[in-house]
C-alpha cells in the first residue's frame, strides 16, 4: 500500500501448508449416519481435529488434469458442433 498500490489482498499465511487430507473420509455414508448418534463431546473433538488440521490445497498436477479434460471436452462438443452444421439434411 505504501508504494501506491490501490488494494492488497492477503490470502494465507501458515507456518507449514498441510499436504494430506486427514479428513477425506468425513462425507461417507458410514461417518454421516453415526456423527449423530455421537456424544457432544466427540462430535466436537472430531470437528476440532478437522479445523485444525485443515485441508491442503490442490496439488497443481490435479488441477493441470481437470483442465486437460475440460479442454477435451470442449474440443469434442465443438467438433460435434461442427460435423453437425456441415451436414446436409
Amino acid at each position: 500500500m505504501e508504494h501506491g498500490a490501490s488494494e492488497v489482498r492477503f490470502l494465507i499465511r501458515r507456518q507449514q501448508m498441510p499436504t494430506i487430507n486427514k479428513m477425506m473420509g468425513i462425507g461417507s455414508y458410514g461417518f454421516t449416519h453415526g456423527y449423530a448418534t455421537l456424544p457432544d463431546e466427540w462430535r466436537w473433538r472430531i470437528m476440532h481435529y478437522s479445523f485444525i488440521t485443515q485441508t491442503p490445497p490442490p496439488a497443481a498436477r490435479r488441477c493441470a488434469s481437470a483442465a486437460m479434460i475440460m479442454l477435451i471436452f470442449t474440443l469434442a462438443v465443438a467438433l460435434k458442433k461442427s460435423e453437425l452444421k456441415s451436414r446436409k439434411w
